[in-house]
């Protein structure tokens, strides 16, 4: 992959990990305030989804969630 298109990729998975994380902390924002239970409900999607591409060997896109699971882990 070039470092244009990784790069790219990088922000991507940024991007979707802080959708991620922000709906579930729309969802969850009576009950805290730090924004934890919001990631943890973002892994657990994350894992879900990873789970089902590792198995039908789908890589480009097991890569990219990957990415967005890590950006997830960094908020």
């Amino acid at each position: 992959m070039s470092e244009k298109k990784q790069t790219a990729v990088n922000e991507s998975a940024k991007q979707k990990a802080v959708e991620m994380v922000e709906k579930y902390k729309d969802t969850l924002i009576p009950l805290e305030s730090d924004g934890y239970h919001a990631k943890q409900c973002a892994l657990i999607a994350v894992d879900a989804i990873w789970r089902e591409l590792e198995s039908e060997r789908v890589f480009e896109k097991y890569d990219f969630w990957q990415q967005v699971r890590s950006e997830i882990e960094k908020l």
